[in-house]
């Protein structure tokens, strides 16, 4: 893959006026080759956009901003598969382009020196399907002494992608996925140095992008392979749902880091055929944990440990004595849960000006062997899956020194 971005800038101040203007282009080539040298997947992206957001300070308690975004989307892909058949052939192939303009308008209140409100709305428009989303929101926040609650409500859209519309499966008449958030969120400082913060979130989606028909699966008894042509829906439903609870403590000498725990719950439905499954980005439990001491002016040590229980392998998969067979479920299998820690050192020298730093760290310093599920490779009659796995980072020593003036 080879992207290429260029992104401009451009700031106006005065008195209670503050506007920002950014120009930005990326191009991106994208291909994919079978240890064969054979092509299967070629892509290239274009995005031009300009976004200009602006700010006014009608008050010291009152703040109104509005924006616009305009882009044009431009994309050519190419798709082949291989039958035992007929060899390799297009399964997908299009050039297309569109517009996406999009204005927003929003409003901040300051009620005193604890309460905060801010509402506002945007409005999206997709020219591929020439549908327009209109999406309010609103958030606030209370705090007294050591103790502030949040909240907030708001509705997203997401338009389809050119694959969604004009890929091997793909369907003109798609239209926008939609989603809904709420959150609460409760904080409490402990110290001028250390605060707890536990959220909760509630994530209802709707109209999402979906069919079994482009996943190999059993159905009937039997191995039904995808079946290429307009088959998407608009017709998945769900929710993600759960709560992240985090403290940090920190100090610029001494013991300084963040524990953090999450839970949560991903499902989904679809109304077509009345499958429930897991989201395939459902994680039941995430772990984050970070510390770094500072033993003295020159010397600082650090360490990062990630737990994750791991998302579902996507698709119809079972595992039975150790061996992966398609099913009638879809999202059985999970992979492995994930692990790594990483260690650090600097060392700082200190001049007038300057400061040079000597670093050397090691990632996963346990080795722990943590896997990702690639690509289905193939699968027989019989419905035995063979599949791609791949390591990820392995134990990785490394040194370097960095240099600020």
């Amino acid at each position: 893959m080879e992207t290429a971005i260029v992104n401009t800038r451009w700031q106006w101040t005065r008195s209670q006026f503050v506007s920002r203007t950014g120009v930005y282009f990326s191009n991106t080539n994208a291909e994919n080759i079978n240890a064969g040298g054979e092509r299967l997947y070629t892509s290239r992206a274009q995005d031009i956009g300009l976004r200009n957001d602006t700010s006014y300070q009608v008050s010291s308690h009152h703040v109104v901003s509005a924006g616009v975004f305009v882009r044009h989307l431009n994309e050519e892909s190419q798709r082949r598969r291989f039958s035992s058949g007929t060899g390799f052939a297009v399964t997908s192939g299009y050039q297309a382009s569109g517009w996406q303009p999009g204005l927003h308008a929003d409003t901040t209140w300051r009620i005193g020196d604890g309460i905060a409100i801010t509402a506002g709305a945007r409005w999206d428009y997709f020219s591929p399907t020439q549908e327009h989303a209109l999406l309010p929101r609103i958030s606030g926040s209370y705090t007294i002494a050591r103790t502030t609650i949040t909240a907030a409500w708001g509705q997203y859209s997401q338009f389809p992608d050119f694959e969604h519309l004009h890929g091997e499966f793909g369907v003109p008449t798609l239209h926008s996925q939609r989603s809904t958030h709420a959150i609460v969120a409760i904080e409490q400082r402990i110290t001028e140095r250390t605060r707890i913060r536990a959220e909760f979130y509630d994530k209802r989606e709707s109209s999402l992008i979906f069919s079994e028909e482009t996943e190999p699966r059993i159905a009937g008894g039997r191995v039904v392979r995808p079946r290429s042509g307009p088959v998407l829906r608009n017709t998945l439903s769900g929710y993600s749902r759960g709560i992240e609870v985090y403290i940090q403590r920190r100090s610029a000498n001494r013991l300084s880091g963040w524990v953090s725990y999450a839970l949560g719950i991903s499902r989904f439905r679809d109304s077509a055929t009345q499958l429930v499954f897991d989201g395939d980005f459902d994680q039941r439990h995430t772990v984050n944990v970070y510390g770094s001491y500072r033993l003295t002016k020159a010397l600082n040590l650090s360490a990062k440990f990630r737990y994750g229980s791991n998302f579902p392998a996507p698709g119809f998969y079972i595992f039975n004595a150790g061996t992966l067979f398609l099913t009638d479920k879809r999202n059985l299998t999970r992979l492995p849960a994930y692990s790594r820690l990483d260690v650090r050192a600097n060392y700082a020298f200190h001049f007038d000006r300057w400061k040079l730093t000597l670093y050397t760290e090691i990632t996963n310093a346990l080795a722990r062997d943590n896997v990702r599920f690639t690509d289905l490779d193939r699968y027989n009659l019989a419905g035995q899956v063979f599949y791609g796995r791949e390591s990820l980072l392995p134990f990785l020593p490394s040194a370097g020194v960095s240099i600020e003036f």
